[in-house]
Order: C-alpha cells, then sequence, then structure tokens
C-alpha cells in the first residue's frame, strides 16, 4: 500500500524536474556572430579575398610591401625599427 503515494511523489518531482530542464533549455541563448568593428573587418576582408590563391584582388590597398613586412615583423615578435634592408 505504500507503493501509491511513493509513485504519485515519484510522478510529480518527474514533472518537475522537466519543467526546470524546459525553462532552462528554453533560456539558453543561440549562438550568434560578433558584429564589432574588428569582426566586421575581418569579414569584408575575407569576402575580398581570392579562393585560388588565399591573396587579395590588385590596387586592393594603397600600401606599401614595406609596410606590410613592418607590420608582419612586429607581429612576429621583432622590432621593426630595428630592422633593415638585407638584414
Amino acid at each position: 500500500m505504500e507503493e501509491a503515494p511513493v509513485r504519485k511523489h515519484l510522478y510529480a518531482a518527474s514533472a518537475s524536474l522537466a519543467a526546470i530542464v524546459f525553462v532552462i533549455a528554453s533560456g539558453i541563448p543561440t549562438a550568434r556572430a560578433q558584429n564589432d568593428p574588428a569582426s566586421r573587418a575581418l569579414r569584408y576582408l575575407q569576402s575580398q579575398q581570392s579562393a585560388a590563391s588565399g591573396g587579395l584582388p590588385a590596387g586592393f590597398s594603397k600600401y606599401d610591401a614595406s609596410e606590410f613586412y613592418a607590420i608582419g615583423a612586429a607581429a612576429a615578435g621583432y622590432d621593426p625599427k630595428a630592422l633593415a634592408a638585407g638584414s
């Protein structure tokens, strides 16, 4: 005779747990792409990039190759001011 009240409590606990799980799961936000300026700039560069070579189209930038070299050297940990031609 003790089983009937236990089953009622078990059903009530199961229903409560299911409701809690549903509320938690429905409150989880979906993943979204970042929309800050840096992310937009990267998406723009990616849209301009050549699928064949990975490069950017001719005339894309007004910067000289030496400026890109200085930026790349700094990113690699070298002091661009200490670098000279042929070094």
